[in-house]
């Protein structure tokens, strides 16, 4: 008698366990929505107009027949004193010239930026291959300075900077101000062109024309 009760106990606890084990519960959830996250970005936007005490858009180097209008000012003499500085030399270039020309370059995105590279790109307008070309590119050195940190920037023949691609410069450090981008501070960057003394006479009588071009992009370090 005492091993069926044995028996049945044992029985009754595994039904239990089994029953146990097939049991569900409901939990309690719920859930927040933090919404309308913007995210803007800010912009890089140089842009750059000529500056040695005459503000004027235009190019830094050009010749008088150029400017029939008289807009821009012109050397009429080249070191005459009271004069506004010319974009050339009085009489069209010559060797041994030399002629030192100013660029001011904004910044009028938000975020801080810097100048990287630099380039130059022959103009259509004037002659654009041939021997005369050649020795021009070859005997016109230009050195590109930032006189603000003494940095030069470039200084070489002028056919350095036109391989097609930039050329890789110190940087040049170009404060934003998103208040009020127009009145952004400029980085005022100087162009000291200077034809060879031992130019040939190919280039005689013939106009050159060529157009600069800086590459900036995104400091890291911005605030």
């Amino acid at each position: 008698m005492k091993k069926n009760i044995v028996a049945l106990a044992i029985g009754s606890v595994v039904g239990i366990g089994l029953l146990t084990g097939g049991a569900t519960y409901a939990l309690f959830s719920s859930a927040a929505i933090n919404a309308n996250n913007t995210f803007t970005s800010g912009t890089v936007n140089i842009d750059m107009q000529r500056d040695l005490s005459d503000t004027v858009p235009g190019p830094m180097f050009y010749s008088a027949s150029s400017d029939p209008t008289g807009q821009y000012p012109y050397d009429t003499n080249k070191n005459a004193p009271n004069q506004p500085p010319g974009g050339d030399a009085f009489g069209g270039w010559a060797p041994g010239d030399d002629v030192t020309r100013a660029m001011n370059i904004y910044n009028r995105g938000t975020l801080q930026a810097k100048l990287t590279k630099l380039k130059a790109s022959v103009n259509a307008a004037g002659v654009t291959s041939g021997d005369a070309y050649n020795e021009f590119i070859q005997k016109m050195n230009v050195k590109v300075m930032y006189p603000g940190t003494n940095k030069v920037l470039y200084n070489g023949p002028l056919a350095g900077l036109l391989t097609g691609d930039y050329v890789s410069i110190p940087n040049v450090t170009l404060m934003p101000n998103p208040s009020n981008p127009s009145a952004a501070s400029p980085a005022n960057i100087t162009f000291e062109a200077k034809l060879d003394p031992s130019a040939d006479n190919l280039i005689q009588g013939k106009s050159f024309v060529f157009d600069f071009s800086f590459q900036a992009e995104q400091s890291r370090n911005n605030p």
